[in-house]
């Protein structure tokens, strides 16, 4: 789902960035905020990004979307972002209700398998 067709997220971008960064990253996947994966120093910069944006004018934003604004606009500095699709990774947001694929012992899967 990309973040302009969720309600949540698209409102989420807007009231932290305004209309014209919706409408820049609109058409994007959705990241989810609640699973974040990576190397030491990268993770460190993340947060301290953050914690910036949330002691700034932003103080009114949440995490989702700071994350999804931190993401898809390569914010942090000589990293390279690899995302994991949610129909594809290994983490699930369950928030979104939907048909999940489950195998013989009800365990949910991933496109893949």
């Amino acid at each position: 789902m990309t973040i302009k067709k969720c309600s949540y997220n698209s409102k989420w971008i807007k009231d932290c960035y305004g209309d014209t960064e919706l409408e820049r990253i609109g058409n994007r996947s959705i990241i989810c905020a609640g699973t974040i994966l990576g190397s030491w120093r990268p993770m460190l910069d993340y947060l301290s990004i953050v914690e910036q944006i949330t002691r700034s004018k932003y103080r009114q934003c949440n995490d989702r979307g700071i994350h999804n604004y931190i993401v898809h606009n390569n914010v942090i500095n000589n990293t390279k972002i690899h995302i994991i699709t949610h129909e594809n990774g290994f983490v699930a947001t369950l928030g979104y209700r939907g048909i999940y694929i489950r195998n013989k012992f009800g365990l949910i899967l991933n496109r893949n398998g």
